[in-house]
Protein backbone atom coordinates (compact mmCIF):
# COMPACT_ATOMS: atom_id res chain seq x y z
CA UNK A 1 0.00 0.00 0.00
CA UNK A 2 1.46 3.18 -0.87
CA UNK A 3 1.64 6.47 0.85
CA UNK A 4 -1.64 8.55 1.00
CA UNK A 5 -1.87 11.75 -0.63
CA UNK A 6 -2.81 13.54 2.54
CA UNK A 7 0.78 12.21 4.02
CA UNK A 8 2.19 12.79 1.38
CA UNK A 9 1.04 16.39 1.07
CA UNK A 10 1.57 17.07 4.88
CA UNK A 11 4.94 16.51 4.36
CA UNK A 12 5.65 19.10 2.01
CA UNK A 13 3.39 21.62 3.59
CA UNK A 14 5.56 21.37 6.85
CA UNK A 15 8.81 21.24 4.61
CA UNK A 16 7.42 24.63 2.83
CA UNK A 17 6.21 26.43 6.14
CA UNK A 18 9.55 25.20 8.17
CA UNK A 19 11.50 26.65 4.76
CA UNK A 20 9.81 29.51 5.08
CA UNK A 21 10.02 31.00 8.70
CA UNK A 22 13.73 29.52 8.23
CA UNK A 23 15.31 30.50 4.90
CA UNK A 24 12.17 33.09 3.59
CA UNK A 25 12.30 34.56 7.45
CA UNK A 26 10.58 37.96 6.75
CA UNK A 27 9.98 37.69 2.96
CA UNK A 28 6.72 35.55 3.01
CA UNK A 29 3.32 37.10 3.99
CA UNK A 30 0.81 33.90 3.53
CA UNK A 31 0.76 30.40 2.09
CA UNK A 32 -2.01 28.55 0.84
CA UNK A 33 -3.78 25.48 -0.98
CA UNK A 34 -6.09 25.62 -3.56
CA UNK A 35 -6.80 23.47 -6.76
CA UNK A 36 -7.57 19.43 -6.64
CA UNK A 37 -6.24 19.08 -2.85
CA UNK A 38 -8.04 21.67 -1.67
CA UNK A 39 -11.09 20.64 -2.90
CA UNK A 40 -10.41 17.35 -2.06
CA UNK A 41 -10.54 15.93 -5.73
CA UNK A 42 -6.72 14.92 -5.76
CA UNK A 43 -5.58 11.57 -6.71
CA UNK A 44 -2.45 9.89 -7.08
CA UNK A 45 -0.70 12.07 -9.77
CA UNK A 46 -1.87 15.25 -8.42
CA UNK A 47 0.62 17.67 -7.47
CA UNK A 48 -0.17 20.78 -4.77
CA UNK A 49 -1.42 23.75 -6.06
CA UNK A 50 -0.18 26.87 -3.38
CA UNK A 51 -0.92 30.83 -3.61
CA UNK A 52 2.43 31.84 -1.59
CA UNK A 53 2.39 35.38 -1.36
CA UNK A 54 5.73 37.64 -0.83
CA UNK A 55 5.83 40.81 1.73
CA UNK A 56 6.07 43.64 -0.54
CA UNK A 57 9.22 44.56 0.98
CA UNK A 58 10.91 40.99 0.44
CA UNK A 59 14.69 40.60 -0.75
CA UNK A 60 14.36 37.28 -2.09
CA UNK A 61 11.32 34.83 -2.89
CA UNK A 62 10.74 30.91 -3.22
CA UNK A 63 11.50 29.71 -6.16
CA UNK A 64 10.94 25.74 -5.89
CA UNK A 65 10.85 23.30 -8.99
CA UNK A 66 11.53 19.46 -8.32
CA UNK A 67 10.83 15.53 -8.51
CA UNK A 68 9.62 13.59 -6.19
CA UNK A 69 9.58 10.00 -6.35
CA UNK A 70 6.64 8.70 -4.45
CA UNK A 71 5.91 4.67 -4.18
CA UNK A 72 6.85 4.39 -8.21
CA UNK A 73 5.29 7.51 -9.01
CA UNK A 74 7.47 11.11 -9.96
CA UNK A 75 5.47 13.64 -9.28
CA UNK A 76 6.54 17.17 -10.13
CA UNK A 77 6.14 20.66 -7.96
CA UNK A 78 6.37 24.06 -8.87
CA UNK A 79 6.32 26.35 -5.83
CA UNK A 80 6.90 30.05 -6.42
CA UNK A 81 6.01 33.44 -4.88
CA UNK A 82 3.45 35.95 -6.05
CA UNK A 83 3.18 39.50 -5.42
CA UNK A 84 -0.26 40.69 -3.52
CA UNK A 85 -0.92 42.62 -6.44
CA UNK A 86 -0.96 40.17 -8.78
CA UNK A 87 -3.36 37.76 -6.75
CA UNK A 88 -5.51 41.05 -5.84
CA UNK A 89 -5.53 41.53 -9.64
CA UNK A 90 -7.07 37.69 -9.62
CA UNK A 91 -10.46 38.76 -8.23
CA UNK A 92 -13.35 38.79 -10.64
CA UNK A 93 -11.44 37.09 -13.60
CA UNK A 94 -11.18 33.27 -14.10
CA UNK A 95 -8.46 32.90 -11.49
CA UNK A 96 -10.44 33.47 -8.84
CA UNK A 97 -10.17 30.00 -7.26
CA UNK A 98 -6.85 31.58 -5.99
CA UNK A 99 -8.54 33.77 -3.48
CA UNK A 100 -12.41 31.99 -3.57
CA UNK A 101 -11.59 28.47 -2.89
CA UNK A 102 -7.63 29.03 -1.04
CA UNK A 103 -7.31 26.91 2.54
CA UNK A 104 -5.33 29.31 4.05
CA UNK A 105 -2.52 26.97 5.76
CA UNK A 106 0.08 30.03 7.04
CA UNK A 107 -0.03 33.75 7.80
CA UNK A 108 3.06 35.47 8.66
CA UNK A 109 0.70 37.57 11.26
CA UNK A 110 -2.65 38.97 12.46
CA UNK A 111 -2.28 42.29 9.66
CA UNK A 112 -1.92 39.75 7.00
CA UNK A 113 -4.46 37.38 7.83
CA UNK A 114 -6.84 40.08 8.26
CA UNK A 115 -5.63 41.73 4.81
CA UNK A 116 -6.58 38.22 3.40
CA UNK A 117 -10.05 38.06 4.45
CA UNK A 118 -10.25 41.31 3.39
CA UNK A 119 -9.30 40.22 -0.05
CA UNK A 120 -11.73 36.95 0.07
CA UNK A 121 -14.62 39.66 0.91
CA UNK A 122 -14.29 41.86 -1.55
CA UNK A 123 -13.91 38.35 -4.45
CA UNK A 124 -16.97 37.34 -2.80
CA UNK A 125 -18.75 40.51 -3.07
CA UNK A 126 -17.69 41.12 -6.93
CA UNK A 127 -19.56 37.40 -7.85
CA UNK A 128 -22.79 38.96 -6.17
CA UNK A 129 -22.95 41.47 -8.28
CA UNK A 130 -24.65 41.04 -11.53
CA UNK A 131 -22.06 40.83 -15.13
CA UNK A 132 -20.28 44.33 -15.06
CA UNK A 133 -18.78 45.98 -18.21
CA UNK A 134 -15.57 45.51 -17.22
CA UNK A 135 -15.87 41.80 -17.64
CA UNK A 136 -17.42 42.40 -20.44
CA UNK A 137 -14.73 43.86 -21.67
CA UNK A 138 -12.54 41.37 -20.28
CA UNK A 139 -14.42 38.68 -22.07
CA UNK A 140 -13.52 40.56 -25.07
CA UNK A 141 -9.69 40.70 -24.73
CA UNK A 142 -10.17 36.75 -24.92
CA UNK A 143 -12.30 36.83 -27.68
CA UNK A 144 -9.61 39.15 -29.66
CA UNK A 145 -6.67 36.55 -28.66
CA UNK A 146 -9.20 33.47 -30.15
CA UNK A 147 -9.55 35.74 -33.58
CA UNK A 148 -5.85 36.00 -34.25
CA UNK A 149 -5.52 32.30 -33.57
CA UNK A 150 -8.16 31.61 -35.85
CA UNK A 151 -5.89 33.76 -38.51
CA UNK A 152 -3.16 31.13 -37.78
CA UNK A 153 -5.44 28.68 -39.04
CA UNK A 154 -5.56 30.10 -42.07
CA UNK A 155 -2.75 31.25 -42.87
CA UNK A 156 -1.12 27.65 -42.22
CA UNK A 157 -0.78 24.80 -44.42
CA UNK A 158 0.37 22.61 -41.67
CA UNK A 159 -2.19 20.28 -40.38
CA UNK A 160 -0.88 19.65 -36.87
CA UNK A 161 -0.08 23.29 -36.14
CA UNK A 162 -3.92 24.30 -37.58
CA UNK A 163 -5.20 21.75 -34.80
CA UNK A 164 -2.42 23.63 -32.30
CA UNK A 165 -3.96 26.66 -33.07
CA UNK A 166 -7.43 25.26 -33.21
CA UNK A 167 -7.56 23.99 -29.44
CA UNK A 168 -5.35 26.80 -28.14
CA UNK A 169 -8.15 29.00 -29.71
CA UNK A 170 -10.96 26.67 -28.26
CA UNK A 171 -9.32 27.25 -24.64
CA UNK A 172 -9.68 30.91 -25.49
CA UNK A 173 -13.49 30.68 -26.42
CA UNK A 174 -13.94 28.89 -23.05
CA UNK A 175 -12.57 32.48 -21.10
CA UNK A 176 -14.79 34.36 -22.97
CA UNK A 177 -17.89 31.92 -21.73
CA UNK A 178 -16.23 31.78 -18.24
CA UNK A 179 -16.30 35.22 -18.17
CA UNK A 180 -19.53 36.00 -19.14
CA UNK A 181 -21.11 33.60 -17.01
CA UNK A 182 -19.36 35.76 -13.66
CA UNK A 183 -17.71 32.97 -12.31
CA UNK A 184 -14.22 31.33 -12.62
CA UNK A 185 -12.67 27.99 -13.01
CA UNK A 186 -12.36 25.91 -9.81
CA UNK A 187 -9.63 23.55 -11.37
CA UNK A 188 -6.93 22.75 -14.09
CA UNK A 189 -7.36 22.05 -17.79
CA UNK A 190 -8.24 18.50 -17.06
CA UNK A 191 -11.62 19.58 -15.54
CA UNK A 192 -12.30 22.85 -18.17
CA UNK A 193 -14.91 21.09 -20.46
CA UNK A 194 -16.89 19.73 -17.38
CA UNK A 195 -16.78 22.96 -15.84
CA UNK A 196 -18.09 25.06 -19.16
CA UNK A 197 -20.88 22.25 -18.91
CA UNK A 198 -22.07 23.04 -16.13
CA UNK A 199 -22.39 27.03 -17.39
CA UNK A 200 -24.88 28.77 -20.24
CA UNK A 201 -22.68 28.51 -23.15
CA UNK A 202 -23.36 30.28 -27.01
CA UNK A 203 -25.83 27.68 -29.32
CA UNK A 204 -24.23 24.25 -30.14
CA UNK A 205 -20.86 25.19 -28.45
CA UNK A 206 -20.25 21.79 -26.38
CA UNK A 207 -20.92 20.40 -30.21
CA UNK A 208 -18.08 22.27 -31.87
CA UNK A 209 -16.05 21.87 -28.83
CA UNK A 210 -15.92 17.98 -29.37
CA UNK A 211 -16.20 17.97 -33.37
CA UNK A 212 -12.94 20.52 -32.77
CA UNK A 213 -11.00 17.83 -30.69
CA UNK A 214 -11.79 14.94 -33.10
CA UNK A 215 -10.89 17.30 -36.28
CA UNK A 216 -8.10 15.72 -38.38
CA UNK A 217 -8.38 17.45 -41.94
CA UNK A 218 -7.64 20.85 -42.40
CA UNK A 219 -11.22 21.38 -43.73
CA UNK A 220 -12.48 20.37 -40.58
CA UNK A 221 -10.64 22.21 -38.57
CA UNK A 222 -11.11 25.56 -40.64
CA UNK A 223 -15.34 25.16 -40.70
CA UNK A 224 -15.43 24.29 -36.60
CA UNK A 225 -13.07 26.84 -36.08
CA UNK A 226 -15.34 29.77 -38.05
CA UNK A 227 -18.28 28.11 -36.65
CA UNK A 228 -16.97 28.43 -32.56
CA UNK A 229 -16.01 31.88 -33.19
CA UNK A 230 -18.96 32.58 -34.63
CA UNK A 231 -21.21 31.59 -31.75
CA UNK A 232 -19.38 32.68 -29.03
CA UNK A 233 -18.48 36.18 -30.56
CA UNK A 234 -22.30 36.51 -30.80
CA UNK A 235 -22.70 35.35 -27.25
CA UNK A 236 -20.41 37.85 -26.01
CA UNK A 237 -22.64 40.55 -28.16
CA UNK A 238 -25.88 39.68 -26.61
CA UNK A 239 -24.42 39.58 -23.57
CA UNK A 240 -22.73 43.28 -23.62
CA UNK A 241 -26.30 44.35 -25.13
CA UNK A 242 -27.80 43.34 -21.67
CA UNK A 243 -24.85 45.05 -19.51
CA UNK A 244 -24.67 48.11 -21.70
CA UNK A 245 -28.34 48.95 -21.85
CA UNK A 246 -28.68 50.60 -18.22
CA UNK A 247 -25.87 52.45 -19.08
CA UNK A 248 -26.35 53.75 -22.01
CA UNK A 249 -29.61 55.52 -20.76
CA UNK A 250 -27.16 57.51 -18.22
CA UNK A 251 -24.98 58.21 -21.37
CA UNK A 252 -28.11 59.89 -23.17
CA UNK A 253 -28.83 62.29 -20.77
CA UNK A 254 -25.16 63.34 -20.11
CA UNK A 255 -24.39 65.75 -22.53
CA UNK A 256 -20.85 65.59 -21.90
CA UNK A 257 -21.06 62.14 -23.50
CA UNK A 258 -20.92 63.57 -27.37
CA UNK A 259 -19.29 66.69 -26.26
CA UNK A 260 -16.15 66.77 -29.27
CA UNK A 261 -17.13 64.11 -31.60
CA UNK A 262 -18.89 66.04 -34.06
CA UNK A 263 -16.17 68.33 -34.18
CA UNK A 264 -13.53 65.76 -34.10
CA UNK A 265 -15.53 63.89 -36.90
CA UNK A 266 -15.42 66.49 -38.86
CA UNK A 267 -11.72 67.66 -38.56
CA UNK A 268 -10.55 64.55 -38.99
CA UNK A 269 -12.33 63.11 -42.25
CA UNK A 270 -14.41 65.75 -43.49
CA UNK A 271 -12.48 67.42 -46.16
CA UNK A 272 -10.69 63.89 -46.80
CA UNK A 273 -14.12 62.72 -48.14
CA UNK A 274 -14.59 65.97 -50.36
CA UNK A 275 -11.10 65.24 -51.77
CA UNK A 276 -11.15 62.04 -52.60
CA UNK A 277 -14.58 62.76 -54.17
CA UNK A 278 -13.59 65.58 -56.41
CA UNK A 279 -10.37 63.70 -57.46
CA UNK A 280 -11.87 60.05 -57.24
CA UNK A 281 -9.36 58.67 -55.50
CA UNK A 282 -10.62 55.08 -54.66
CA UNK A 283 -7.56 54.21 -52.22
CA UNK A 284 -8.24 57.09 -50.81
CA UNK A 285 -11.63 56.18 -50.02
CA UNK A 286 -10.65 52.78 -48.78
CA UNK A 287 -8.53 54.44 -46.36
CA UNK A 288 -10.76 56.94 -45.02
CA UNK A 289 -13.80 54.76 -44.62
CA UNK A 290 -11.58 52.23 -42.61
CA UNK A 291 -10.35 55.05 -40.33
CA UNK A 292 -13.23 56.56 -39.98
CA UNK A 293 -15.47 53.70 -38.96
CA UNK A 294 -12.63 52.56 -36.68
CA UNK A 295 -12.90 55.94 -35.19
CA UNK A 296 -16.54 55.17 -34.50
CA UNK A 297 -16.18 51.99 -33.00
CA UNK A 298 -14.19 53.53 -30.78
CA UNK A 299 -16.52 55.74 -29.41
CA UNK A 300 -18.83 52.86 -28.94
CA UNK A 301 -16.32 51.08 -27.50
CA UNK A 302 -14.99 54.09 -25.05
CA UNK A 303 -18.69 54.61 -24.27
CA UNK A 304 -21.13 51.95 -25.22
CA UNK A 305 -23.37 54.01 -27.08
CA UNK A 306 -24.68 52.22 -30.50
CA UNK A 307 -22.64 54.55 -33.27
CA UNK A 308 -23.63 54.69 -37.28
CA UNK A 309 -21.82 52.74 -39.38
CA UNK A 310 -20.04 53.82 -42.73
CA UNK A 311 -18.38 51.23 -44.39
CA UNK A 312 -21.36 49.72 -45.72
CA UNK A 313 -21.68 53.09 -47.75
CA UNK A 314 -17.62 52.00 -49.45
CA UNK A 315 -18.37 51.27 -52.90
CA UNK A 316 -14.88 51.91 -55.12
CA UNK A 317 -17.05 52.32 -58.20
CA UNK A 318 -19.34 54.89 -56.84
CA UNK A 319 -17.71 57.39 -54.52
CA UNK A 320 -20.64 59.66 -54.13
CA UNK A 321 -22.39 56.96 -52.68
CA UNK A 322 -18.96 57.23 -49.13
CA UNK A 323 -19.88 60.86 -49.28
CA UNK A 324 -23.69 60.41 -48.46
CA UNK A 325 -23.15 57.90 -46.09
CA UNK A 326 -20.66 60.15 -44.05
CA UNK A 327 -23.00 63.02 -44.33
CA UNK A 328 -25.61 60.40 -42.82
CA UNK A 329 -23.26 59.95 -40.03
CA UNK A 330 -22.63 63.64 -39.38
CA UNK A 331 -26.23 64.29 -39.18
CA UNK A 332 -26.46 61.45 -36.51
CA UNK A 333 -23.75 62.72 -34.96
CA UNK A 334 -25.42 65.87 -34.65
CA UNK A 335 -29.12 64.49 -33.61
CA UNK A 336 -27.03 63.12 -30.76
CA UNK A 337 -25.93 66.82 -30.05
CA UNK A 338 -29.36 68.63 -30.32
CA UNK A 339 -30.99 65.65 -28.20
CA UNK A 340 -28.69 66.97 -25.51
CA UNK A 341 -29.30 70.93 -26.12
CA UNK A 342 -25.63 70.96 -27.65
CA UNK A 343 -24.61 72.94 -31.06
CA UNK A 344 -21.43 72.21 -33.08
CA UNK A 345 -18.39 74.24 -31.95
CA UNK A 346 -18.07 76.70 -34.92
CA UNK A 347 -15.88 79.76 -34.25
CA UNK A 348 -15.36 83.08 -35.92
CA UNK A 349 -11.57 82.99 -36.88
CA UNK A 350 -11.58 86.73 -37.03
CA UNK A 351 -12.13 86.29 -33.21
CA UNK A 352 -9.71 83.92 -32.45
Amino acid sequence: MGISTDIRNNVLIRWLVQLTETDYAGQIDFIGLTGSCAAGKEDEYSDLDLVIIANENAEKTIGECFLVDWDGIRIGYDFYTMSWKRVENMAGTTWASHIADVVPLWYADDIVKNRWMELVKRQQEIMAQPLSEKQIHTAEESLKQAKQLLADIFLTEEILWAKDRLTGMMLMLTDVICVLNNTYYKYGIKDRIAEIEQMETPDNFMQLWHEAMDAERMEEIRIVAVSACRVTEQFWKDKKETVMALKMEELRRDPGTVDGWYEEFFSNYKNKVVRLLEQNDREMACLVSFCAQNFLEELEANTGMPMPVLYRDLDVKNLKKLAQGFERVEQEILAEYHARGLEADLRDYKKL
